[in-house]
């Protein structure tokens, strides 16, 4: 009976050494490799003034008034969106990237810039950076930076450029596109 819970005793410390170190292996950071958090860092919180400003072509662009930002799980994929209306015309931007996780990501990570101008163009990234700095639960904020080169799906005008993005918006419900 002592023997065999001597080995009961080691079997489970061999399996807390493995998973601690699984676990803390799996946090380590690089600029291309996100840093997983689960449901992001606990000391995240909602943002007093939602944020979401970028230049496109060097001219300032605000879209701070309504923004929408979700996770969906059915993909994997979180999604930032940012309108702006007035009564003549709409735009909207959004961004998407893997998971729900902090790092950086480019197109070759899956992650996207899309753009809508008042003249109904639809314009994708063909390279984009995005980088998250804060990842929180429902309810808290995402924040992070953008850049992006965007061509014009319908070829009509030239390439697009997005520099100098900013965003701190704060996370809404998951939500299942499919």
């Amino acid at each position: 009976m002592k023997k065999s819970k001597q080995i009961i005793g080691l079997i489970l410390a061999v399996s807390i050494a493995i998973l601690s170190t699984s676990c803390s292996q799996d946090k380590k950071e690089s600029p291309l490799s996100p840093v997983l958090y689960g449901e992001g860092p606990p000391s995240g919180s909602t943002p007093a003034n939602p944020t979401f400003i970028f230049d496109l072509n060097n001219k300032s662009k605000d879209y701070s008034d309504e923004i929408k930002a979700h996770y969906d799980p059915s993909c994997n994929t979180t999604f930032l969106r940012a309108y702006k209306t007035d009564l003549i015309s709409f735009t909207t931007i959004s961004l998407t990237f893997p998971g729900k996780i902090t790092g950086t990501f480019t197109e070759k990570s899956h992650a996207s810039v899309m753009y809508i101008n008042s003249y109904m163009q639809h314009f994708g990234s063909i390279h984009c950076t995005i980088t998250i700095t804060d990842y929180c639960p429902v309810g808290g904020r995402i924040k992070g930076t953008f850049s992006a080169v965007l061509t014009n799906y319908d070829a009509i005008t030239s390439n697009q450029i997005i520099s100098n993005g900013i965003f701190e918006v704060t996370r809404g419900p998951d939500e299942s596109m499919i």
